[in-house]
């Protein structure tokens, strides 16, 4: 998939990497991430247009505590991504 089939669902805080990137990981949907360092660290994440709406409902799930996830280990993840990067 070329890069410009994908668009941006959002930007996330550094603490929700692991919950999100794990749960479209597993969701099986194609993904890029860009990072940037606002406030501690952050990402925007895109995605195919067909799977934007998927991803939101992922999101909003793990923003309202409809899944629990572990905050150290989220931002652990989310260092070792951007070091590849």
């Amino acid at each position: 998939m070329a890069t410009t089939d994908f668009q941006m669902v959002s930007s996330f805080h550094d603490y929700q990497f692991d919950a999100i990137i794990s749960a479209i990981e597993v969701a099986e949907i194609p993904y890029q991430l860009e990072f940037f360092d606002y406030m501690g660290g952050s990402f925007n994440l895109f995605v195919p247009k067909q799977y934007i709406d998927k991803v939101v409902e992922i999101a909003t799930k793990i923003e309202t505590g409809k899944t629990v996830y572990n905050t150290l280990l989220a931002i652990a993840k989310y260092h070792t991504a951007k070091s590849k990067v």
